[in-house]
This record gives C-alpha cells, structure tokens and sequence, in this order.
C-alpha cells in the first residue's frame, strides 16, 4: 500500500523521490496515469486486450526510461508522448502483419478484416444500432494520418488543451488547431451518412 504521504506529493516531486531511491513513488505514478494510459491505447488500437498489452509495455518503457527524465519538464506530457509513440508503433507493425497476411494468401482472419474496413458509403441506408455507429467512428477516426488522429484522441477523449496536446506533439499550438479542423472536418465527410441518423 502506497503511504498518503507520498500520494500527495506532486508529478515531479514523485520523480525526484524516485530519482531519490524512493521506489513507491514509480508506483504512484503508474497508479496515478493508468486509466489515461489504458484510454489512450484503447482509442488507438480500438481492442481491450491490446490496450492492456499496450498499457503494460508503455509503463515498462517509462520505468526504464524515468532516470533520463528532467523534473523541470512536465511528466505527464512526456508520459503522454511515450503513449502516443507507443500506439503508433503498435498499429504500423498490425498493418505489417495484415499487409503480409493478405500477400501471403492466408484466408483464414484476412475475410474478416477486409470486411471490417470496407467503406462506409457502400451502405447510407443501412440504420445503425450504437455499437454500429461506434464501429463507424472507429473506423473513420482510423483511417486518419497519424497526427490526425493523434490530435483527436488527445482533444477529445483525453481531455487535453491545445497547449497540451502541442507539447506532447512537440509542435505550435496554431499548428493543433489547424490539425484538430482538418481532422474534424475529414471525420464529418467520413461520417455524414450516420450524422444525420
């Protein structure tokens, strides 16, 4: 159990603790960042057992990774970048592996996938139930650029200023909110067929 008093102690002050040898204070970090990190990964690889394996591996690297942390920087934006680094990494070596599957001329979950990615137009007058509709913004949000989608995920699901979102990206913020309007008005292209339901 994680004493009080180290649960209140601040983002950086926990690093220099752990810095300190305080080894509780790496575990209130992770504590602290878990839902996040799980969200994070959930909105990008769109799987709960992949965002767990994600979630696990992210955390990993951070401990390895927390020696070379300045304090004087914010942790919880470089604990988001490690995570958006992360997912991407994670969702270019699924194509790789979809990509060589289907080159390949394996037939077994190569259907499937197909089908799960077929363009949302073929059916405007298809009415679909919530998890359908969820399926369709999955989808949408997915075939996004990278940053794209990165600025959406951060914005809306997570909750993060543009501020925030232009450190984590390490960018201006004029440049998120260019990116935030072009991805916005990509998803409602993507998505007209199903706004209006």
């Amino acid at each position: 159990m994680i004493p009080n008093d180290i649960k209140l102690l601040d983002d950086n002050e926990l690093v220099r603790q752990y810095h300190a040898g305080v080894a509780m204070a790496f575990e209130e970090l992770a504590e602290r960042y878990h839902t996040f990190v799980l969200n994070i990964c959930f909105r990008f690889l769109n799987d709960e057992n992949d965002a767990k394996d994600a979630a696990q591996d992210i955390f990993v690297k951070v401990h390895f990774a927390l020696n070379k942390f300045k304090p004087e920087a914010q942790f919880s934006t470089w604990l988001y970048r490690i995570a958006v680094n992360h997912c991407l990494n994670v969702l270019r070596s699924r194509k790789r592996k979809k990509w060589l599957l289907v080159f390949s001329g394996y037939s077994g979950d190569n259907k499937e996938y197909i089908d799960n990615i077929k363009d949302m137009k073929n059916n405007p007058e298809h009415h679909f139930d919530r998890k359908e509709k969820q399926q369709a913004i999955n989808q949408a949000l997915a075939s996004l650029n990278d940053d794209y989608r990165t600025a959406v995920i951060l914005h809306r699901y997570q909750g993060l200023s543009y501020k925030e979102i232009s450190e984590v990206m390490g960018t201006s913020v004029s440049s998120i909110e260019s990116k935030l309007f072009r991805a916005k008005k990509k998803l409602a292209e993507l998505l007209k067929d199903y706004l209006k339901n």
